[in-house]
């Protein structure tokens, strides 16, 4: 549980009405935004250093009257690729692109996720699970349709190389499963989801169902790994450098694995039927491939 968390009357807000998928990324983007405009200045004299140094290196050995420029240069071009990395971690994947978001705008993801379903939980508001659920697919939709390709591929494992940087930017998707109130959020709206297929009143529930085939996968695909492959992914995704990984409001820790196994446990029991309704449907050609779980249902 993140420590930056706000108050439950945050959801919703606006006259009591549910907030819609697209105010619910905007407030993600403005509160990212910010983050990042806030570390922004940081790490640009970070890597303005670093560009000092290493121009310092390469002109000092060749041309000595040349040195001040280069400094000037090295500082220049650190800063420029700091602006640079600053415009990838705030880029968002349109419908149809193939940008793949950032591992640092899907840890925050998760962490303000995670922050939207406490503050739904203690607000009483599981209405708002389907918009929040939907996002979550959006956002992680390209690096699932690249693993599933991986997959296919047979590089999908811990020790391929290929695959190393698809698990980085899956277990952001993996810690928000292991967490009590992320698991409780996804098996509600199976539950639900699986209501709404009995009673025919959702005419893209069908689609729908698809998501939870790739919460299985996700599971199944992280679960399995080493512990120490475990602890190089989380402290890559926090840019930890230090002993041990402590948990703050930006760090991602997961739960012991008996407890993960206990939410897993609960998960994939609710999420059973629609993903045998989903399977089902595959089989009989009436709906795309499970590799392609990770669309959102496209608006009409």
């Amino acid at each position: 549980m993140s420590s930056n968390r706000v108050a439950p009357s945050a959801i919703g807000s606006t006259g009591g009405a549910n907030p819609t998928p697209e105010s619910l990324i905007h407030e993600f983007e403005q509160q990212f935004a910010e983050h990042v405009n806030s570390k922004s200045l940081g790490k640009q004299g970070i890597y303005a250093t670093a560009g000092a140094g290493a121009a310092s290196l390469i002109m000092g050995a060749v041309a000595l009257p040349l040195f001040p420029m280069a400094i000037t240069g090295g500082i220049r071009f650190g800063i420029d690729l700091a602006r640079q990395k600053n415009k990838q971690d705030l880029g968002y994947p349109q419908d149809g692109g193939i940008q793949r978001p950032t591992s640092r705008r899907l840890r925050h993801f998760v962490l303000w996720v995670e922050e939207k379903l406490w503050e739904a939980e203690v607000a009483g508001k599981a209405d708002v699970h389907p918009q929040i659920i939907e996002e979550v697919f959006r956002a992680f939709s390209p690096w699932l349709q690249y693993y599933y390709l991986l997959r296919t591929q047979g590089q999908h494992g811990e020790d391929c190389a290929e695959a190393w940087q698809t698990l980085l930017h899956l277990m952001p998707f993996y810690y928000l499963l292991q967490t009590r109130v992320g698991a409780n959020a996804f098996a509600q709206e199976a539950q639900d989801l699986e209501r709404a297929l009995d009673a025919e009143t959702d005419t893209a529930a069908q689609s729908r169902c698809l998501y939870f085939v790739a919460v299985l996968d996700v599971i199944a695909g992280l679960d399995c790994l080493r512990p120490s492959t475990e602890e190089k992914l989380l402290r890559e995704l926090g840019g930890i450098k230090g002993a041990q990984i402590r948990p703050t409001a930006t760090n991602l820790v997961l739960e012991p694995r008996a407890e993960r196994q206990k939410h897993f446990q609960k998960l994939t029991a609710s999420i059973a039927g629609v993903v045998s309704r989903s399977r089902e449907a595959a089989a009989a050609g009436d709906s795309v491939s499970s590799e392609r779980a990770c669309a959102p249902p496209t608006d009409t």
